[in-house]
């Protein structure tokens, strides 16, 4: 039973039920099936504007369910998908959660009671671990047909980002979108939606601007960041729990501010050696020293974190460095020859190819939080590169990525389909290691990349206008499947559902659910060759 002695926190919560029943969110518990079921409680938070936000509490029950896991769109995947000079408008729906019925037989589960009255939910809350992985496989459901006509939409959750190449298909294709969800008994909340096609739009707490292809920070943003940094003051005692919701802030952010995973690791780090545990400690009072200070201080810069970082793919072609860890001799491989000394690519993509697979996690994660040695090396190795450098990656030489009928990007000498080939790890594999990192030739090549490689590899055939054959699923609610529509230029064929489809080590191990990936084939055209 939910007990409220605070009157005006009472009413606030009973104001809140009169909604949630007329919304027909909840439902009156039948008075002879009281008592079963499980039960939680409401209590209320104090809001930024005043008033309270009654806030149901499913900390019990979430303890009982296990919580598959699940892909949602990722800050990373926006800013990767971008294209330049699209137009944008975003979709916010009304009570989205509440769009999705509960089971009748177990709604029981989702009980609370209050000032001598029984409730369940009958649509999926808010609070329910479950909540999120549902409503992301349910939207992606809705948007697969649109998605699968080629309209390129990322959601997340309630909050959709509609992107395309003009400003009349943007609102031609968020009028279809409009019309779409309100056929599936979905509501737009036009107050939260920005539905005029622009180059400019906030969504999901960045700027994104496809003129100058950059993402930034919104000021909003940027002001809870320092709100909540003033807390911390040296000699200051905080709950542990501070410090956590300020590092989960600060992580959400570092995708959009420049090297922001480099800036939040000495506050990983210290926050390690306190050696504390997030549900054990959560309320234990830690004292703030000077340098837990130091740590945050790149965070108080507000010029900083409204610098933004650049938009879009990484281009495949890259300028390839080659270095080992060898202690004896020195210098490095470009371009396949030896070179000594200093080398400058200015204003290049370049791909670092190492055999210290430490090196090339220290570039590739900016740095981390194992290894104070190690940080120190990538806090002078970014910085430098950043300004000089359009984009720096590592990659370990000892499998190097994707080989092709004329060629086979992806493959081994066992597993290869085609008379030459890149190889993932074979360093005799007849035209190298790493597809991604080399030219590929002027003839029709093949290739089945692992799912995180498909975005790179259409826009390598968008870019270089490739002829390939790629083996890839058909799931329309990825981000690469809008553009693996525009670039097929033939009607593509499903692989057929046999249990022997994929197999490795000469079929003695057979891949377990092969139906589940829905492979088909795209035969694909770059612009170029059209």
């Amino acid at each position: 039973m939910t007990v409220v002695k605070d009157p005006a926190k009472a009413l606030a919560l009973a104001q809140e039920l009169s909604v949630l029943l007329a919304k027909g969110a909840i439902e009156p518990v039948d008075p002879l099936r009281q008592g079963g079921g499980f039960y939680s409680a409401y209590f209320l938070v104090s809001k930024k504007v005043g008033g309270f936000r009654p806030v149901l509490d499913l900390r019990g029950i979430n303890r009982f369910l296990r919580v598959l896991p699940f892909h949602m769109l990722t800050t990373a995947d926006t800013l990767r998908v971008v294209s330049q000079g699209e137009w944008f408008t975003t979709v916010d729906l009304r009570d989205a959660y509440f769009h999705v019925p509960i089971a009748s037989h177990h709604r029981k589960f989702l009980r609370f009671a209050f000032q001598g009255r029984h409730y369940q939910f009958r649509v999926l809350p808010f609070g329910l671990s479950l909540s999120p992985r549902v409503f992301t496989r349910v939207v992606a459901a809705a948007l697969a047909p649109l998605q699968a006509q080629g309209m390129k939409v990322l959601p997340y959750l309630d909050d959709w980002l509609v992107c395309a190449p003009s400003r009349a298909q943007g609102a031609q294709d968020t009028a279809r979108l409009s019309s779409h969800v309100a056929r599936l008994g979905l509501t737009v909340n036009t107050g939260k939606s920005c539905l005029d096609p622009s180059q400019q739009v906030t969504y999901l707490g960045m700027v994104l601007d496809s003129v100058t292809m950059r993402a930034y920070l919104t000021p909003r943003r940027v002001d809870d960041i320092s709100h909540h940094l003033r807390i911390f003051r040296l000699g200051k005692r905080v709950p542990y729990i501070l410090f956590l919701r300020l590092l989960g802030r600060l992580t959400a952010a570092s995708a959009v501010v420049p090297l922001g995973l480099l800036s939040l690791r000495p506050m990983q780090m210290w926050l390690n050696s306190c050696r504390l545990d997030a549900k054990r400690h959560r309320h234990k009072r830690v004292r703030v020293s000077q340098r837990c200070l130091h740590s945050m201080s790149r965070w108080r810069d507000r010029a900083y974190l409204l610098r933004g970082v650049p938009m879009g793919t990484i281009p495949s072609r890259r300028e390839t460095v080659t270095v080992d860890a060898c202690l004896l001799g020195w210098g490095c491989g470009v371009a396949g020859q030896d070179r000594a000394g200093s080398v400058v690519c200015p204003g290049r993509h370049v791909l670092v190819c190492s055999d210290n697979m430490s090196a090339v996690a220290q570039i590739n994660h900016q740095g981390g939080t194992r290894s104070a040695q190690l940080l120190r090396v990538s806090q002078s190795l970014l910085p430098w590169a950043l300004p000089r450098l359009t984009s720096l990656q590592g990659s370990f030489s000892a499998r190097g990525p994707e080989s092709g009928p004329e060629v086979d990007l992806f493959a081994s000498e066992e597993s290869r389909h085609c008379p030459l080939w890149f190889s993932w790890t074979e360093v005799t594999s007849p035209l190298g290691q790493d597809a991604l990192a080399h030219d590929w030739p002027d003839t029709l090549l093949y290739a089945f990349p692992p799912l995180p490689l498909i975005l790179q590899t259409l826009q390598r055939v968008l870019t270089q206008g490739h002829r390939l054959l790629l083996v890839a699923p058909r799931w329309p609610g990825r981000v690469w499947f809008p553009l693996l529509r525009i670039l097929c230029c033939s009607p593509p064929w499903r692989l057929p559902d046999r249990k022997d489809l994929l197999s490795q080590l000469k079929g003695q191990i057979w891949h377990p659910d092969p139906r589940r990936l829905q492979l088909w084939v795209w035969p694909l055209q770059g612009p170029t060759h059209c």
